[in-house]
Parts: C-alpha cells; sequence; structure tokens
C-alpha cells in the first residue's frame, strides 16, 4: 500500500519506538533486522534524525549488459568434456520479471525452462509464496498450462514490462540457436523468477528518484533473495545468483578527498544536469574527526557553514532559485560508525 511506509531497522530502541506507531507492523526480515510498514499519516516529524538513515531502504536501478565472449566463457563452453552447460542448476534472477513467453525459454518439446515466477506486483490472495505476504508465486506446472492455452496470459498473467530481467535471464540461460549465433551461458538451466514491485512513492521522494525512473526497494530484493533460496531448498538443488558492481567504472560518480594538516577545507563541485528534478549526494567522513559542510549555489547564493551537531537538521529554501535543499547529520551513523552528512 502506498499509505504505508516501508523502513529496515535493526532490533533495538529504535525498533521498539517504530513499532510503537498507531498502525505500524513488521517481521523479521533477515538476522536481527525488521521490515516495518507505518502509515503515513502517523509518522512524526524527521524520521531520518529520529530512525537514522539505515532505517531507509536504499534504492535500485538497472544496469548495462556487455556481451558475455570477452569473460573466456565461449571457450570453457566449447570443451565437451567439461559438460559445463548448467545440467541440474537453478539460476536465480530478482529484476524486472520474465517473459514466459520468449522462445528462450522453451525446451524442444515446448514445456518451459523456468522453474516458478515470484511476481510481487500481483496479489493473489491465498497464492502467495511460503513464509511471504504479497504478491503471486507461479509453478512450473501452470507456466506450461499457459503455455498451450490460447490466451496465456489469462492463465499465467505475470509480464516483463520493461525487458531488463527478460534480457539477462536470456544471457545467463537461453536456448542455444545457432542459426541466429546465439547461446546462454548455461542454457541447460531452469530459472527462478522474481518479478520486484516497483518502490514505493515515499521512497521515491525520500531518495529524490525522478519521476520515470526505474527503481525497486532494498528490502524487496532482500525478499527476493530468500525465495530464491528457499525454492532451491525445497527440491534439493544447487542454485546460481549472480550479481553485477562496478558498472559506473568511472564516470566520476564518487570523489574521496582528505583535510590535512595546515588545510582547513576541500572544494567539491557537483554539476546537475539540465531538466534533474532531485538527487541525493552523501558525504562519509573517518571517526573521530568531525566535518560540516557550506555550499554555494551556480548563481552564487551562499549557505553558511551548517556546524556539526546531533540530529543537526536543516531545510533551505534558495532565493534565486526554485530549489529547496534538505541537510542532515549524522555525527556516528548506527550501522558504519562513521560521520555521514546527507544531503538531498
Amino acid at each position: 500500500s502506498e499509505e504505508y511506509a516501508d523502513f529496515m531497522v535493526d532490533e533495538g530502541n529504535i525498533l521498539n519506538a517504530i513499532t510503537a506507531i498507531t498502525g505500524a507492523c513488521y517481521f523479521n526480515l533477515v538476522g536481527n533486522t525488521y521490515n516495518v510498514y507505518v502509515p503515513i499519516s502517523n509518522l512524526p516529524r524527521n524520521t531520518i534524525q529520529l530512525y537514522g538513515y539505515g532505517a531507509y531502504p536504499n534504492l535500485y536501478g538497472l544496469l548495462d549488459i556487455n556481451s558475455f565472449e570477452l569473460s573466456g566463457i565461449n571457450r570453457i563452453q566449447s570443451i565437451p568434456a567439461l559438460g559445463l552447460r548448467g545440467q541440474g542448476v537453478l539460476i536465480g534472477l530478482v529484476d524486472s520479471g520474465i517473459d514466459y513467453l520468449h522462445e528462450a525459454f522453451r525446451r524442444e518439446d515446448g514445456t518451459s525452462k523456468i522453474y516458478s515466477i515470484w511476481d510481487q506486483t500481483i496479489d493473489s490472495e491465498g497464492l502467495q509464496p511460503q513464509r511471504f505476504q504479497y504478491g503471486t508465486e507461479y509453478t512450473q506446472s501452470q507456466i506450461n498450462q499457459a503455455l498451450v492455452a490460447e490466451n496465456p496470459l489469462s492463465v499465467v498473467p505475470t509480464k516483463d514490462e520493461i525487458g531488463h530481467g527478460t534480457f539477462l535471464a536470456g544471457i545467463a540461460a537461453g536456448n542455444r540457436k545457432e542459426e541466429e549465433k546465439f547461446s546462454g551461458i548455461v542454457p541447460d538451466a531452469e530459472i527462478v523468477a522474481v518479478k520486484l514491485k516497483p518502490a514505493k512513492q515515499f521512497l521515491r521522494d525520500f531518495w529524490r528518484i525522478p519521476d520515470g525512473a526505474v527503481a525497486f526497494q532494498k528490502n524487496d530484493f532482500i525478499m527476493g533473495l530468500q525465495y530464491l533460496v528457499q525454492v532451491a531448498r525445497q527440491v534439493n538443488r544447487p542454485i546460481s545468483i549472480s550479481i553485477a558492481g562496478g558498472n559506473e567504472g568511472n564516470t566520476g560518480h564518487h570523489y574521496l578527498g582528505e583535510i590535512i594538516n595546515g588545510k582547513v577545507s576541500d572544494l567539491v563541485e557537483l554539476n546537475v544536469g539540465p531538466g534533474v528534478s532531485g538527487f541525493t549526494m552523501e558525504f562519509w567522513g573517518q571517526t573521530p574527526t568531525n566535518f560540516s559542510i557550506d555550499i554555494q549555489t551556480p548563481t552564487g547564493e551562499y549557505i553558511p557553514r551548517i556546524p556539526p551537531g546531533i540530529k543537526e537538521s536543516r531545510d533551505i529554501g534558495l532565493i534565486f532559485e526554485p530549489t529547496r535543499i534538505n541537510v542532515d547529520y549524522q555525527l556516528v551513523e548506527s550501522q558504519s560508525g562513521d560521520q555521514l552528512i546527507l544531503v538531498r
């Protein structure tokens, strides 16, 4: 429900405080971390200072895809004695879903190579996966029924509107097509797919995600991974789950600076492109040193230094530009122990 805010909170005083809010509900997510749902209308003001930066699930977008030939997989796959084609292995996919109608995921007899799909966006009473409270699980037998039906989507209505998950699944375990000179990395493997639900507007607003941008929540990711492991354990089969990293490369989205003896400040310039409706920037400093920021806008408007303080929070409205800036200090961020200045 868009009327509820999602939080991820560890056991302790903060969990006790947030779950005491009228209408709050929660369950154990992983380890000592809990998923907490709170009616937005009952949230106190300035929740980041009350519950901390780590309570807000991060949001993630889509990643670029490159050919797997450069990795040397083709050479390994072509050694017959090894037979590394994924026999008996499940491939786990947590993404935008999968187009189960695509021929890349059908065996020669027409049946599906997809073992199951958990679509978090479709709520069907009583059809959620075991241990999970939302979405709908579609089994391989249901998918096979859909494939022979006159209207497959009336039997299994899950779709991949974005296409990103389908593309990844094809690279991982798509059928070998000699005429198209294409093969998935492990074409004999079966696929377990999770279609993530879109991030809630409450979190999109907090992280300043622009309208139209694809974004998924960290807690939905974690539950998707738990579902993959649960399926693998139920059928006693190995499962492969890959993550992508380093796609930003040297695009300049990060900056590292050091204020040494004899130097009192470091200048960091942030270029915001035209049409950008919002952004988030994080400054992390190693303890025990405290640091603070001041801000100068492109038109020259100056915001004097905001001194570090416990639960320091500012909502700044610019005079010469249609912009608001939120600055929140966390002198000791609970998860890392370092100082954080969050600028939105």
